[in-house]
Protein backbone atom coordinates (compact mmCIF):
# COMPACT_ATOMS: atom_id res chain seq x y z
CA UNK A 1 0.00 0.00 0.00
CA UNK A 2 1.11 3.29 -0.79
CA UNK A 3 1.23 5.37 2.61
CA UNK A 4 0.48 8.65 1.09
CA UNK A 5 -2.54 7.81 -0.41
CA UNK A 6 -4.16 6.40 2.26
CA UNK A 7 -6.41 9.57 2.84
CA UNK A 8 -10.19 9.12 1.71
CA UNK A 9 -10.01 12.50 -0.12
CA UNK A 10 -7.27 10.36 -2.97
CA UNK A 11 -9.85 7.40 -3.00
CA UNK A 12 -13.36 7.10 -4.42
CA UNK A 13 -15.62 4.72 -5.83
CA UNK A 14 -17.37 5.12 -9.17
CA UNK A 15 -21.11 5.03 -9.30
CA UNK A 16 -22.55 6.38 -12.36
CA UNK A 17 -21.77 6.96 -16.01
CA UNK A 18 -23.33 9.24 -18.05
CA UNK A 19 -21.28 9.75 -21.30
CA UNK A 20 -18.11 8.36 -22.81
CA UNK A 21 -17.63 9.20 -26.05
CA UNK A 22 -14.69 9.82 -28.82
CA UNK A 23 -14.88 13.46 -30.37
CA UNK A 24 -12.75 14.21 -33.84
CA UNK A 25 -11.11 16.43 -35.23
CA UNK A 26 -12.94 19.51 -35.58
CA UNK A 27 -11.90 23.56 -36.26
CA UNK A 28 -15.18 24.88 -34.41
CA UNK A 29 -15.37 23.35 -31.77
CA UNK A 30 -16.07 24.83 -28.21
CA UNK A 31 -17.53 25.20 -25.05
CA UNK A 32 -18.14 28.61 -23.27
CA UNK A 33 -18.56 29.05 -19.76
CA UNK A 34 -20.10 24.98 -19.42
CA UNK A 35 -20.10 23.42 -15.79
CA UNK A 36 -21.18 19.73 -15.35
CA UNK A 37 -23.55 20.25 -12.40
CA UNK A 38 -24.13 16.80 -11.94
CA UNK A 39 -20.93 14.79 -12.97
CA UNK A 40 -16.92 15.07 -13.18
CA UNK A 41 -15.77 14.48 -16.37
CA UNK A 42 -12.40 13.64 -17.49
CA UNK A 43 -10.57 14.08 -21.24
CA UNK A 44 -7.61 12.84 -22.79
CA UNK A 45 -6.09 14.46 -25.87
CA UNK A 46 -5.32 12.12 -28.75
CA UNK A 47 -4.11 14.70 -30.62
CA UNK A 48 -4.17 18.77 -31.90
CA UNK A 49 -4.08 21.47 -29.50
CA UNK A 50 -6.77 23.44 -27.66
CA UNK A 51 -7.36 26.21 -25.08
CA UNK A 52 -8.82 26.36 -21.73
CA UNK A 53 -9.81 28.86 -18.98
CA UNK A 54 -10.75 27.92 -15.74
CA UNK A 55 -11.67 30.76 -13.72
CA UNK A 56 -8.19 33.37 -13.96
CA UNK A 57 -5.91 30.50 -14.64
CA UNK A 58 -5.68 29.59 -18.73
CA UNK A 59 -4.32 25.93 -19.90
CA UNK A 60 -2.73 25.17 -23.48
CA UNK A 61 -3.60 21.39 -24.39
CA UNK A 62 -1.78 19.20 -26.55
CA UNK A 63 -1.82 15.61 -27.55
CA UNK A 64 -1.18 13.53 -23.98
CA UNK A 65 -2.96 15.84 -21.52
CA UNK A 66 -4.96 14.36 -19.04
CA UNK A 67 -8.08 16.84 -18.06
CA UNK A 68 -9.72 16.53 -14.79
CA UNK A 69 -12.83 19.14 -14.02
CA UNK A 70 -14.98 18.46 -10.99
CA UNK A 71 -18.72 18.44 -10.54
CA UNK A 72 -19.90 21.84 -10.92
CA UNK A 73 -16.48 23.72 -12.26
CA UNK A 74 -17.02 26.39 -14.73
CA UNK A 75 -14.66 26.27 -17.95
CA UNK A 76 -14.23 27.41 -21.19
CA UNK A 77 -12.64 25.17 -23.89
CA UNK A 78 -11.51 25.94 -27.24
CA UNK A 79 -9.88 23.78 -30.41
CA UNK A 80 -7.11 25.03 -32.43
CA UNK A 81 -8.65 26.03 -35.58
CA UNK A 82 -5.42 25.36 -37.09
CA UNK A 83 -4.44 22.07 -35.23
CA UNK A 84 -8.00 21.04 -34.01
CA UNK A 85 -7.43 18.42 -31.19
CA UNK A 86 -9.38 14.90 -30.72
CA UNK A 87 -9.92 13.59 -27.84
CA UNK A 88 -11.89 10.96 -25.45
CA UNK A 89 -14.57 12.18 -23.12
CA UNK A 90 -16.32 10.49 -20.01
CA UNK A 91 -18.56 12.01 -18.10
CA UNK A 92 -18.89 10.12 -14.66
CA UNK A 93 -20.12 10.46 -10.46
CA UNK A 94 -18.05 8.92 -7.59
CA UNK A 95 -18.30 8.71 -3.83
CA UNK A 96 -16.27 8.93 -1.07
CA UNK A 97 -15.30 5.10 0.47
CA UNK A 98 -16.31 6.00 4.11
CA UNK A 99 -19.14 8.18 5.54
CA UNK A 100 -18.36 11.41 6.52
CA UNK A 101 -14.92 11.60 4.32
CA UNK A 102 -14.18 14.85 2.52
CA UNK A 103 -15.30 15.09 -1.36
CA UNK A 104 -12.81 12.66 -3.18
CA UNK A 105 -10.22 13.96 -5.64
CA UNK A 106 -10.61 17.61 -4.78
CA UNK A 107 -7.13 18.26 -4.87
CA UNK A 108 -6.46 16.97 -8.12
CA UNK A 109 -4.75 19.75 -10.68
CA UNK A 110 -6.90 20.80 -14.07
CA UNK A 111 -4.29 19.73 -16.64
CA UNK A 112 -1.64 16.69 -16.42
CA UNK A 113 0.94 16.18 -18.83
CA UNK A 114 2.38 12.85 -19.30
CA UNK A 115 5.37 11.20 -20.23
CA UNK A 116 5.68 9.02 -23.14
CA UNK A 117 4.85 5.73 -21.36
CA UNK A 118 2.26 7.15 -19.07
CA UNK A 119 0.59 8.80 -22.35
CA UNK A 120 0.95 5.25 -23.92
CA UNK A 121 -1.05 3.85 -20.75
CA UNK A 122 -3.92 6.14 -20.70
CA UNK A 123 -4.26 6.39 -24.64
CA UNK A 124 -4.95 2.54 -24.08
CA UNK A 125 -7.15 2.88 -21.36
CA UNK A 126 -9.42 5.69 -22.82
CA UNK A 127 -10.09 3.38 -25.68
CA UNK A 128 -10.86 0.19 -24.10
CA UNK A 129 -13.17 2.49 -21.94
CA UNK A 130 -14.94 3.91 -24.73
CA UNK A 131 -15.75 0.51 -26.59
CA UNK A 132 -16.88 -1.13 -23.36
CA UNK A 133 -19.55 1.98 -23.40
CA UNK A 134 -19.74 1.57 -26.94
CA UNK A 135 -20.50 -2.23 -27.50
CA UNK A 136 -22.31 -2.85 -24.07
CA UNK A 137 -21.45 -6.51 -23.95
CA UNK A 138 -23.27 -8.14 -20.73
CA UNK A 139 -21.09 -6.90 -17.34
CA UNK A 140 -19.84 -2.94 -19.72
CA UNK A 141 -20.98 -1.23 -16.56
CA UNK A 142 -18.56 -3.11 -14.34
CA UNK A 143 -15.85 -3.43 -17.34
CA UNK A 144 -16.73 0.36 -17.27
CA UNK A 145 -16.11 1.31 -13.50
CA UNK A 146 -12.87 -1.46 -13.31
CA UNK A 147 -11.32 0.72 -16.12
CA UNK A 148 -12.22 3.94 -14.90
CA UNK A 149 -10.68 3.62 -11.92
CA UNK A 150 -7.45 2.45 -13.06
CA UNK A 151 -7.29 5.83 -15.24
CA UNK A 152 -7.91 7.39 -11.96
CA UNK A 153 -5.51 5.60 -9.79
CA UNK A 154 -2.92 6.43 -12.33
CA UNK A 155 -3.80 10.06 -12.48
CA UNK A 156 -3.16 10.28 -8.82
CA UNK A 157 0.01 8.41 -9.47
CA UNK A 158 1.24 10.85 -11.90
CA UNK A 159 0.35 14.31 -9.93
CA UNK A 160 1.51 12.40 -6.41
CA UNK A 161 4.73 11.57 -8.01
CA UNK A 162 5.00 15.11 -9.55
CA UNK A 163 4.55 16.29 -5.73
CA UNK A 164 6.96 14.01 -4.04
CA UNK A 165 10.10 15.72 -5.84
CA UNK A 166 10.50 17.95 -2.84
CA UNK A 167 13.47 17.17 -1.12
CA UNK A 168 11.56 16.47 2.42
CA UNK A 169 9.70 13.98 0.70
CA UNK A 170 11.54 11.05 2.02
CA UNK A 171 11.44 12.74 5.83
CA UNK A 172 7.74 12.66 5.35
CA UNK A 173 7.77 9.11 4.22
CA UNK A 174 9.80 8.23 7.17
CA UNK A 175 7.45 9.75 10.04
CA UNK A 176 4.67 7.82 8.01
CA UNK A 177 6.67 4.36 8.27
CA UNK A 178 7.16 5.21 12.00
CA UNK A 179 3.86 5.65 12.33
CA UNK A 180 2.74 2.03 10.85
CA UNK A 181 5.74 0.11 12.74
CA UNK A 182 4.19 1.94 16.39
CA UNK A 183 0.53 1.51 16.34
CA UNK A 184 0.07 2.00 19.20
CA UNK A 185 2.41 4.85 20.10
CA UNK A 186 0.38 8.47 19.04
CA UNK A 187 2.91 11.22 17.89
CA UNK A 188 3.22 14.86 18.44
CA UNK A 189 4.42 17.28 15.46
CA UNK A 190 7.15 18.28 17.69
CA UNK A 191 8.56 14.55 17.57
CA UNK A 192 7.90 13.91 14.15
CA UNK A 193 9.59 17.25 13.12
CA UNK A 194 12.25 16.36 14.84
CA UNK A 195 12.82 12.69 13.29
CA UNK A 196 12.90 15.08 10.15
CA UNK A 197 15.12 17.44 10.70
CA UNK A 198 12.36 20.34 10.14
CA UNK A 199 10.38 23.24 12.71
CA UNK A 200 6.77 22.19 13.66
CA UNK A 201 5.57 24.45 11.46
CA UNK A 202 7.27 23.59 8.46
CA UNK A 203 6.10 19.99 9.11
CA UNK A 204 3.25 20.47 9.53
CA UNK A 205 2.59 22.08 6.05
CA UNK A 206 4.71 19.50 4.31
CA UNK A 207 2.81 16.59 5.97
CA UNK A 208 -0.63 18.19 5.19
CA UNK A 209 0.07 18.76 1.73
CA UNK A 210 1.66 15.27 1.12
CA UNK A 211 -1.32 13.32 2.40
CA UNK A 212 -4.64 15.46 2.71
CA UNK A 213 -4.67 15.33 6.24
CA UNK A 214 -3.09 16.49 9.83
CA UNK A 215 -0.77 14.52 11.72
CA UNK A 216 -3.53 13.50 13.80
CA UNK A 217 -6.49 12.98 11.42
CA UNK A 218 -3.51 10.57 10.31
CA UNK A 219 -2.76 8.77 12.87
CA UNK A 220 -6.65 8.64 13.70
CA UNK A 221 -7.26 6.91 10.20
CA UNK A 222 -4.11 4.53 10.37
CA UNK A 223 -5.43 3.47 14.05
CA UNK A 224 -8.81 3.07 13.14
CA UNK A 225 -7.80 1.32 9.47
CA UNK A 226 -5.45 -1.05 11.77
CA UNK A 227 -8.46 -1.94 14.53
CA UNK A 228 -11.09 -2.48 11.84
CA UNK A 229 -9.36 -5.45 9.98
CA UNK A 230 -8.91 -6.83 13.42
CA UNK A 231 -12.55 -6.82 13.73
CA UNK A 232 -12.92 -8.13 10.35
CA UNK A 233 -10.42 -11.11 10.72
CA UNK A 234 -11.89 -12.17 14.22
CA UNK A 235 -9.22 -12.38 16.04
CA UNK A 236 -10.18 -10.25 18.69
CA UNK A 237 -13.09 -7.92 20.08
CA UNK A 238 -13.67 -4.48 20.35
CA UNK A 239 -11.77 -3.77 23.44
CA UNK A 240 -8.75 -5.59 22.05
CA UNK A 241 -8.59 -3.93 19.25
CA UNK A 242 -9.05 -0.51 20.75
CA UNK A 243 -5.89 -1.55 23.28
CA UNK A 244 -3.91 -2.50 20.25
CA UNK A 245 -4.11 0.69 18.40
CA UNK A 246 -3.60 2.50 21.69
CA UNK A 247 -6.73 3.85 22.05
CA UNK A 248 -7.88 2.35 25.89
CA UNK A 249 -10.50 5.04 26.49
CA UNK A 250 -13.58 2.52 24.44
CA UNK A 251 -15.75 5.52 24.72
CA UNK A 252 -13.26 7.63 23.07
CA UNK A 253 -12.04 4.67 20.64
CA UNK A 254 -16.07 3.73 19.31
CA UNK A 255 -16.76 7.33 18.82
CA UNK A 256 -13.58 8.02 16.17
CA UNK A 257 -14.68 4.50 14.79
CA UNK A 258 -18.10 5.60 13.75
CA UNK A 259 -17.28 8.91 12.90
CA UNK A 260 -14.46 7.23 10.20
CA UNK A 261 -16.24 4.21 9.19
CA UNK A 262 -19.91 5.05 9.51
CA UNK A 263 -20.94 2.20 12.02
CA UNK A 264 -20.26 1.36 15.30
CA UNK A 265 -17.03 -1.26 16.04
CA UNK A 266 -19.52 -4.07 17.78
CA UNK A 267 -21.49 -3.54 14.23
CA UNK A 268 -18.64 -3.27 12.47
CA UNK A 269 -17.56 -6.62 13.46
CA UNK A 270 -20.86 -8.10 12.66
CA UNK A 271 -20.32 -7.15 9.26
Amino acid sequence: MEVRFLSASYDCIVTDFRLIVERKPNPGWKVIEIANTSSHLLAFAKSGTADYQVGERRFRVGAGDVLYFPKGQVHTGISDPDDPWSFYTVTFDIAPPQAGDPPPLAWLDTVTETGSAERYQFAALFAELHRAWMRQKPGYLMHCRSVLTNLLYLLIQQQADLRDTSVHSEAIEQAISLMLERPRDSFSIAELADLAGLSPSHFRMLFKQTTGLSVVQYQNRLKINRARDLLLSGGCNVTEAADFVGIPDIYYFSRLFKKLTGVSPSAYKKL
